[in-house]
C-alpha cells in the first residue's frame, strides 16, 4: 500500500457573504463592501500591488507597488473612492514599540524589520449576534516581547480595527514600554497632485472620564467625478492610556509620540494645507514576566468627530503558554458594558 501526501499552498482564500481575506506570497488581504486592506510581512499596511486579488479594486499607485487602504464612504459602487491613502511618493506607514528608551520600527520607508515576524492567518469570523468580520493575523517578537496584531473589518464599516496583544515571555520585568503608529496621509494625492492635507486635533485624551483620542488628515473635494466629497483618515481610540498627534514625517519614537515632543498634541488645533504625519502613541507602563497587555485602535475612514463609536465585536483565541497549560483563553472586545447580547 502506498500512501503519498503533497501539500502545496501559494495562497489562501476565503469569501462570506461580501467579506474577503486572502494569503498570497506570505502578505494578508481583506476587503468588505467599502474598505480594502493590504498587510505585508512586516505587519504594515502596503501588500504587493502585483498580487492584489482580482475583486480589489484600483488603488491608483503605480510607483511602489504597494496596496495599502482604500475606501468608499459615498458606497456608490466605487465610482467615488478614496486612496490609497499613503503609498504614493514615500509611502510613510508602519509601528513601533519602545522598550525601555529603545525603539523597534516596523515600516514601509525602513528595508529591514526592527520586529521580525509574519502574517500569520486570515480567516473571516462568523457570528449569530454580532457583524461577520474579516482579519488579518500578524506575529512578532523582539527583546522578549511577543507581539501579535490583529486587522479587522466589517462588510460595510468605513474603518480598520488594530488589536494588539503584547506579552512579556521573559523571566525578567520589562520597563517602559510604549507603542506608536505613524501615516502620513496623502489622501487623494493621485487625483489632486497634491501631497498635502488639513490637520486637525478633534480630541485629546485627559482623564479616566475623558478617553477619546481623534486626530484627522483630510482633503477638500475636487469637484470631479471621482472625487466630489473629498477624503479623511484619523486615528481614532478610546483609552486613557493612548494620545495622538500631526507633525514631522518619519516619526520612530512612540515616547516622544505619547509626550508631544515635537509635535503638535493639543486639542483643537487646526492647521492646513502640510505634507506632514499623524499618529497614535500608547503608555503601557512595565509589563511584568509572562503577563500581556492588550489595547485596540482605528484608522477611519470617513468624516467623524469626537462622538463617533465604531462598533466591531471580535472573539480571538490566545493559545496556552504551554502546551499542555492552563492560561488559554477566548477574549472577547468591542462589548459594551452592561449590555446583555443574547
Amino acid at each position: 500500500m502506498y500512501r503519498h501526501l503533497l501539500i502545496f499552498i501559494l495562497s489562501v482564500n476565503f469569501t462570506f457573504a461580501q467579506l474577503e481575506v486572502h494569503e498570497i506570497d506570505g502578505e494578508g488581504w481583506a476587503k468588505g463592501n467599502l474598505v480594502e486592506i493590504g498587510i505585508n510581512a512586516k505587519g504594515v499596511y502596503g501588500a504587493q500591488n502585483v498580487n492584489r486579488p482580482a475583486t480589489f479594486h484600483n488603488n491608483r499607485e503605480t510607483g511602489n507597488n504597494l496596496f495599502g487602504f482604500i475606501a468608499n464612504p459615498l458606497n456608490d459602487g466605487w465610482i467615488d473612492y478614496d486612496g490609497d491613502f499613503f503609498s504614493p511618493g514615500d509611502p510613510e506607514e508602519g509601528f513601533a514599540i519602545e522598550i525601555n528608551g529603545t525603539n523597534y520600527n516596523n515600516n514601509n520607508g525602513i528595508f529591514s524589520s526592527g520586529i521580525p515576524g509574519k502574517v500569520t492567518s486570515v480567516n473571516i469570523i462568523s457570528s449569530d449576534c454580532f457583524e461577520d468580520i474579516a482579519q488579518i493575523s500578524w506575529e512578532g517578537n523582539v527583546n522578549g516581547l511577543n507581539i501579535k496584531r490583529y486587522y479587522s473589518i466589517t462588510q460595510d464599516g468605513l474603518f480598520i480595527q488594530m488589536t494588539t496583544f503584547i506579552k512579556n515571555l521573559s523571566d525578567i520585568k520589562k520597563d517602559n514600554i510604549y507603542f506608536m503608529h505613524n501615516v502620513d496621509p496623502d489622501n487623494n494625492v493621485t487625483l489632486s497632485g497634491n501631497y498635502e492635507t488639513n490637520m486637525e486635533l478633534i480630541s485629546q485624551a485627559s482623564s479616566i472620564t475623558d478617553q477619546t483620542c481623534l486626530v484627522t488628515a483630510s482633503q477638500i473635494p475636487l469637484s470631479t467625478p471621482q472625487d466630489m466629497d473629498g477624503s479623511n483618515v484619523s486615528l481614532y481610540a478610546n483609552s486613557d492610556k493612548a494620545r495622538v498627534t500631526y507633525g514631522g514625517f518619519n516619526n520612530r519614537s512612540a515616547s516622544d509620540i505619547w509626550n508631544g515632543t515635537g509635535f503638535n498634541n493639543t486639542e483643537g488645533t487646526v492647521r492646513l494645507n502640510v505634507d506632514e504625519a499623524i499618529s497614535i502613541a500608547f503608555n503601557l507602563g512595565d509589563i511584568p514576566a509572562k503577563e500581556s497587555v492588550r489595547f485596540t485602535y482605528y484608522y477611519i475612514l470617513e468624516e467623524v468627530d469626537e462622538s463617533f463609536v465604531p462598533f466591531i465585536v471580535n472573539a480571538i483565541q490566545e493559545n496556552p503558554s504551554l502546551c499542555d497549560g492552563q492560561d488559554g483563553k477566548l477574549i472577547f472586545s468591542g462589548l459594551t458594558e452592561g449590555v446583555e447580547y443574547a
